[in-house]
């Protein structure tokens, strides 16, 4: 079973073809292909076809200087003084969880 995005404007990172309009091939959680758009028409096992003409898609973030158990606000460093250990898995949580609704995909926790 493969999934077809389909239309979508593609940056990837390579200045010279990035962006551009291309077809993506999912396949289970992996990006089996990335190529022009039709290239994928016939593959066998495409079994659901996603338009995504006017979207983007490029790939997952990385954030290499982040604190998932500081909110950034005044006075952060004193907030986690009286702060349980369940306390701190929450936050943390609920940090990574923004910065994955924004895209980034990878973090590095610094002081954590």
């Amino acid at each position: 079973m493969s999934i077809l995005l389909t239309g979508a404007t593609v940056i990837h990172g390579d200045p010279a073809v990035s962006p551009r309009r291309a077809d993506v091939l999912l396949e289970g959680d992996l990006i089996a292909g990335v190529d022009h758009p039709g290239a994928f028409d016939a593959h066998p096992d495409v079994t659901e076809r996603v338009d995504l003409i006017g979207a983007t898609l490029l790939p997952g973030l990385i954030d290499c200087h982040v604190h998932l158990v500081m909110t950034g606000a005044p006075g952060a460093p004193h907030e986690l003084d009286d702060r349980s250990l369940a306390d701190w898995i929450l936050l943390a949580t609920g940090l990574a969880q923004l910065h994955l609704a924004a895209g980034v995909t990878t973090v590095r926790d610094l002081g954590g």
